[in-house]
Formats: structure tokens, sequence, C-alpha cells
């Protein structure tokens, strides 16, 4: 008996190294790993990380170790939280993209996996990270490119369109007028040839600057191309109105007729 119980005890012994021995190896491959990860215990404490998820939030590995998601402010606002609290319930991964401030002020967008992972006899949370932020901002500008000119910046043909037909609509529903105003530049091409385009697209600059100043913000001022403006007036009511645009005169020279 005495036998069996040495050999049993040997046997753990050994099991328990091997098993400090795989937690050393994957601690090892989880802080050495350029993806961002942490491993938090099941009262919600990072217990382990790496710098890269340390980097992505904005702060060091040392201060993410004493971080508790339970805790987090973030975390709750943006549903890791109550993701987080499901895993460990349900035993099962769960994956989510979301947007979030961090605490330390950082804005970031990724796509996160919550893994649950059993450590002694209790379910862990693996969190492993993909940064989108990048990828994200690249994506909002093109967006931004394919509904606005490069050069203005304001609302282009298709984004102008857009907003017509919402106008329209919008004045069936509620018997309300709208106006839509074409403009272009006196002499412009003269202005291009005499001084060069550079002044030209200053300009075109200048004045896409000082139309949206003379109507309201639910307007659109939108560049056709060249020197072609439209601007959208919505709302109007249901009386015919003649609006009248008048642009400011700076103290500087201009060349707006």
């Amino acid at each position: 008996m005495q036998e069996k119980i040495a050999a049993a005890l040997e046997l753990a012994r050994s099991a328990n190294r091997e098993l400090v021995t795989v937690l050393k190896n994957e601690g090892a491959i989880l802080r050495l790993s350029p993806m961002p990860m942490a491993l938090f215990a099941p009262n919600g404490r990072c217990i382990e990380t790496n710098e890269a998820y340390a980097e992505m939030i904005g702060t060091t590995r040392d201060i993410v170790l004493t971080m508790n998601y339970k805790e987090s402010e973030s975390w709750r606002v943006s549903g890791l939280l109550e993701d987080c609290l499901a895993v460990v319930e349900a035993n099962r991964p769960r994956r989510r993209e979301a947007q979030i401030t961090t605490t330390f002020g950082k804005n970031i967008w990724f796509d996160c996996q919550m893994i649950p992972i059993k450590l002694n006899g209790e379910t862990h949370i693996l969190v492993k990270v993909i940064d989108l932020t990048e990828r994200k901002r690249l994506e909002a500008e093109l967006r931004h490119l394919s509904f606005h000119d490069a050069l203005t910046q304001l609302p282009n043909r298709r984004l102008l369109l857009d907003r017509l037909k919402h106008a329209m609509q919008l004045s069936r529903r509620h018997n309300s007028h709208f106006a839509l105003l074409f403009l272009d530049l006196n002499k412009f091409k003269q202005l291009n040839d005499t001084h060069g385009h550079e002044v030209g697209d200053h300009m075109l600059i200048e004045v896409a600057r000082r139309l949206p100043l003379v109507v309201r913000d639910t307007d659109t001022v939108a560049r056709l191309g060249g020197d072609e403006f439209v601007v959208l007036l919505e709302d109007l009511g249901a009386e015919r109105l003649r609006p009248t645009i008048t642009l400011q005169q700076s103290s500087r020279k201009s060349y707006i007729p």
C-alpha cells in the first residue's frame, strides 16, 4: 500500500512538473508573440500579457498586470465584460469587434477573441486581439474620398445626388419647398491662364470655405467639378422664397467677382 501511495505521489509530482513546464512555455510564447494577448484569472485579474497588448492600449506591461477587467469601465461599456462573464459561465469562446477608449485615453478599434482555458481546475480567459484601428481609419478615409471632392473637401456629385433625393422625399412629405442653386465663377479660365492652376486651386478652396458660411448647417454646398458649385437649400417652407447669398468680402485681395 505504501509503495502504491509513493508511486501515486511521484506520478502527481511528475504531472505537476510537466504542467509547470507547459505553463512556462506557453507564458513565454504569449509574451514573445507579436499578437496582443492577455491571460485573465477567474477573479478578473490579469496574470500574464505581452508588450504588444500593453502598447495597443497605451500603457506598459507592468501596469496591465495590475488590472482587473471586472473593474474596467471601458470593458463594461463596450460589452467585453459581459462577453467574458459568458465565456466563463458557458466555457465557450466568444468573439467581438468593438471600438473603445481605453483607461489610458487611447481610442482603438479591434477584433477580440475570448477563449476559456482550464488551469488548476479553474476557467481562465485568454484574450487575443487584432488591432483594426489603422484599417478602420483607412476605410473611413476611402468612404470620405468617395463622397467628397479631393481639392475642396466639399460633397461631390455622388453625395449631392443622395442628398437631393432625400430633399425631394422630405419636400413631398412635409409639403415644403427646397432650392437648388447652380454657381460658377466668372473669368475663372482667365484666372488660370494668367496666374496658373495653383492660384486657381486656392481660389476654389477659398470659395468652398466661404459658401458654407452663408447657408445653414442643414444645407449642402457641393462641387460638381471645375468652377461649378451647387447649393442645396432644404425645408424652405410652403411659400415660394427667393434666397439670396452674399459672399463676405475679406480685407485681403480676392479674386471673387
